[in-house]
């Protein structure tokens, strides 16, 4: 199901539609792998995380260390949050 940010109408009746169809069920194992890719590929928290944990385990003298989040860490694609933004303006 894919919403239209440009039409909140539009989206709104498509998620009341959703709702009444048992659209949900009807895809329930295809959300979960999309929110567990969501969660380990663009979580911010779990990206850190990850980064510290990769870092620390190459650290074995105990040093402090820095750890950056490298650039397009998520790749090239603009975040929905972005889009929004730029959007509102």
């Amino acid at each position: 199901i894919v919403l239209d940010f440009d039409d909140i109408g539009k989206s709104i009746g498509m998620i009341k539609n959703a709702i009444k169809g048992n659209e949900y069920e009807k895809r329930k194992e295809a959300v979960l792998r999309s929110r567990e890719k969501i969660m380990k590929n663009y979580n911010l928290f779990y990206a850190f995380s990850d980064l510290i944990r990769n870092n620390m385990e190459n650290n074995v003298a105990g040093d402090r260390i820095e750890v950056t989040l490298p650039e397009n860490y998520w790749g090239t694609k603009t975040s929905l949050i972005q889009r929004i933004k730029n959007k509102l303006g």
